[in-house]
């Protein structure tokens, strides 16, 4: 199998060569979710349904994970990822 090609035969396009398609794609779909909560607005009480169901799934993710959700263990993954940051950008990448 030669560079750029898939196992199947066709070209493996580059994250350069997808990444125009895959903003498109996004920024349609944004578009849709507009649209759709324009014409379909949620109430308060599905926005709170849907809040709470989202929080349990993460719950459960975090644990399925084995990362802690308690405050401390929450406020001590947050420096670190900002600490990452702050590195990462000095020295420019």
């Amino acid at each position: 199998m030669k560079r750029g090609q898939s196992s199947n035969g066709g070209t493996v396009a580059s994250r350069q060569e997808r990444r125009p398609f895959d903003e498109r794609w996004v920024a349609k779909l944004i578009r849709e979710a507009k649209a759709e909560e324009a014409a379909n607005p949620m109430t308060r009480e599905e926005f709170i349904a849907q809040a709470e169901r989202f929080s349990r799934d993460g719950e459960k993710l975090a644990k399925k994970l084995g990362i802690k959700t308690d405050v401390r263990s929450a406020t001590r993954i947050i420096h670190a990822w900002r600490k990452a940051q702050r590195s990462r950008s000095r020295t420019g990448n």
